[in-house]
């Protein structure tokens, strides 16, 4: 699926940005900022385990979280003080840049307990602040994240955040090969040099990115009149900024273009188009 493979590129490249506060007490101070969740739709229960697989050979670190009732139940998944120190060993307290993949097909039915909600709480958060709550008993402290975060489910998530990003799967046909076919199951293997896709992704991640002014009336003008034939708000043009931004990283630009403009929007038309089958 090549659409939904540009997705899962231009989301591995994407980071938690800052924005300087306006005035006030916190003149001169940084907050991230969230980037949209990728919710990748219609799969099965092997599908999170293979995209694991694929990106733990690419990136520094990929955790897989399966969305068990069970799991979610058994302990607080965020950080916790406990007898005068904080649990440091929480399943969400991740180093910046860490890959997070949440598996909904593997919750089943069943009741969740306080805990289990404060633990899809904790992961709500993250989704729509990049941020994760501490647990200081009287108090909660929320730290700041930078987690891709990927999520497959059969249909669209339960878990909302911060305009999650929804990408039906489907499967293109495949050239004839004379060899036996590969199981979607079976191990991911990579050809070419594979330290130069790492060395690509981490410098495509830490890429300062521009619009040029000569192009700023051009969107203007999209805009405007995309906001008159369809559904189009403020929040769209939000994502489509941040789309053309991490479109533009994953090619090894800087600066954006007419060109990636248009081809976002062309990615954007194709992936509603499998929404709205």
């Amino acid at each position: 699926d090549a659409l939904a493979a540009e997705y899962v590129l231009m989301h591995l490249v994407s980071r938690a940005p800052l924005r300087s506060q306006g005035g006030g007490a916190t003149a001169g101070q940084e907050t991230q900022l969230p980037t949209p969740s990728l919710n990748i739709t219609g799969v099965d229960d092997s599908f999170s385990a293979v995209l694991r697989e694929a990106l733990s050979q690419l990136v520094p670190s990929v955790v897989h979280l399966p969305l068990e009732i069970e799991a979610l139940n058994r302990k607080p998944w965020y950080p916790v003080k406990v007898n005068e120190r904080v649990n440091g060993s929480a399943v969400l307290q991740l180093p910046a840049g860490a890959v997070l993949v949440l598996d909904e097909t593997a919750m089943r039915t069943g009741e969740l307990t306080e805990t289990g909600l404060k633990n899809l709480g904790a992961i709500q958060t993250m989704m729509q602040s990049q941020k994760l709550p501490y647990d200081f008993q009287f108090y909660q402290l929320e730290q700041p994240t930078d987690q891709p975060i990927f999520i497959a489910s059969a249909g669209r998530t339960m878990l909302k955040g911060a305009g999650e990003i929804q990408v039906p799967l489907t499967k293109e046909k495949a050239p004839i090969s004379s060899s036996s076919p590969v199981s979607p199951v079976s191990p991911v293997a990579f050809e070419g040099d594979i330290e130069a896709a790492r060395r690509y992704l981490a410098e495509a991640r830490s890429m300062a990115f521009s619009i040029p002014k000569e192009l700023v009336k051009h969107l203007e003008h999209d805009m405007i009149e995309a906001s008159k034939d369809r559904d189009v708000n403020a929040e769209t043009f939000h994502r489509w900024m941040n789309l053309s931004r991490l479109l533009c990283c994953s090619h090894g630009e800087g600066e954006l273009s007419l060109d990636r403009w248009r081809q976002m929007l062309s990615m954007e038309a194709e992936r509603l188009g499998r929404i709205s089958r």
